[in-house]
Formats: C-alpha cells, structure tokens, sequence
C-alpha cells in the first residue's frame, strides 16, 4: 500500500491536535468577596478546562465543574469554611455580585441563608429551627398562617436573611416584600435566639426593622457581600 509522506504527516497532526483538544486541564474559578466590617468570603470552584471546543456550536469550556467552596476570613482569627451551597457554574462578574450576595455582615456576625457566625467567639449558631420557623418561599410549601400574614399586609414572599446583636441579643429578620415594587424590602418577620432555651422564636411581621432599609431591595442593602475579586482581577 502507498502512503504518501504528506498523508502520514496530516494524519499525525490530526491526531496531536485530537489529543491537545481532549485534554483536560484542571483549573479553580475563584471571587473574593467584600464585607462590612473587613471580612471576607472566599469562593472556589474546581473544574476540567478544555482548550480547543471540539464543539463549534458551543462554547462550553468548564466540565465537571464542583460546587463552590465558602470560606468565611474574618477580620480578626482564624478561617472557617461555611455550609452555603453553591452551584458550580462557571464564574464571572455576574456570577460573583449574585453568590457574594447571599453572605452578608452585621457586627461580629457574618451570615448567609445557611450559617451564622459570631466572628469574636467563633460560635456557629445551628439555623435548622430557624428554618422551620421562617416563611417558606415557595407558596406550595407555606403554612396557611404564614400565607394570611403575608396577604394582611399585601406581601408577596420573603427576600433574604439579615442577623444581628441588637443590645445584647441576637435578632434574624426575613426580608419580605410585594411582587410588583421589584424586590424592595417592606416588612419583616422577626426571630430572637434565646440563649436559655438554644432555640429561635418568632415576634411576627413588624412593618420597621432592625438590621433592613425599608424600601431599599436586597442588593442595596448595606450588609450584603460585594466582589472585589474575580478570578484573580477586579470586577469590571
């Protein structure tokens, strides 16, 4: 059989640039998020990159991406990484200011929908019965009492946590809000740790807060993380 020079040469060269655009590299998307207070949350998140798309109707280039990993900096002590749950997706400026967003800073306490620490003492605080008590989002999953609350006051659903030490105690307040004023925060449901019982209970719908700008929605509010890195540079 003839095989000419040129067909070995362009059949080794496919084969080199197949095996170059299959390889997988391992990378890390990453944000540092911004803190009231000078603390700071560091998000990471392996995955595969691939360096030629084999794919040209798709400009896919993270595979097997892992879910984010929180680490909460504190000012002052040691690191702690956090339990947020948060979906590996390929990271950018958009990405960074939405998960930056769900971690927020009152004080010493640093917090998300999912944890709550007292940076000063390093206390985690357990928020399982807090999340029994709070207003559910989805409508199917509200209790018929929660459901009339909201309806009373001509609230639509909640929008977010904020947790702070208010003389002496600890307050949680869920953000609520009504459908068409585009998120802005006009109540809240209020919770108190009672350090006796280890528990939360709840003190109802208050039309003031605490720890929230009525008015103002959740990504103006003065407590929440904002990204001062991504992936290694500014946010543009």
């Amino acid at each position: 059989m003839n095989i000419s020079r040129n067909s070995v040469a362009w059949t080794l060269a496919a084969c080199l640039a197949a095996g170059t655009a299959t390889a997988q590299i391992p990378r890390t998307d990453t944000a540092e998020c911004a803190l009231p207070g000078g603390h700071r949350i560091e998000l990471a998140s392996r995955y595969s990159w691939v360096p030629v798309n084999l794919h040209p109707r798709s400009n896919r280039s993270h595979f097997d991406q892992q879910d984010y990993r929180a680490t909460l900096k504190p000012a002052k002590g040691r690191s702690l990484v956090l339990k947020a749950p948060l979906d590996g997706t390929p990271m950018d400026d958009g990405v960074a200011t939405m998960y930056c967003g769900q971690f927020g800073a009152i004080g010493n306490l640093v917090f998300s929908e999912w944890d709550l620490v007292d940076t000063r003492t390093r206390t985690v605080f357990d928020l399982t019965g807090l999340e029994a008590l709070a207003i559910a989002l989805p409508d199917s999953l509200r209790s018929p009492r929660h459901q009339a609350l909201l309806d009373e006051r001509g609230l639509s659903f909640p929008s977010g946590w904020a947790f702070g030490r208010i003389g002496g105690r600890i307050l949680a307040e869920q953000g609520l809000v009504r459908e068409k004023e585009n998120g802005e925060v006009r109540a809240v449901m209020r919770f108190e740790w009672r350090e006796v019982d280890k528990a939360w209970k709840e003190f109802g719908i208050f039309d003031t807060s605490e720890l929230f700008v009525i008015g103002q929605d959740w990504e103006a509010q003065p407590f929440i993380g904002k990204p001062f890195k991504v992936n290694g540079k500014r946010p543009r």
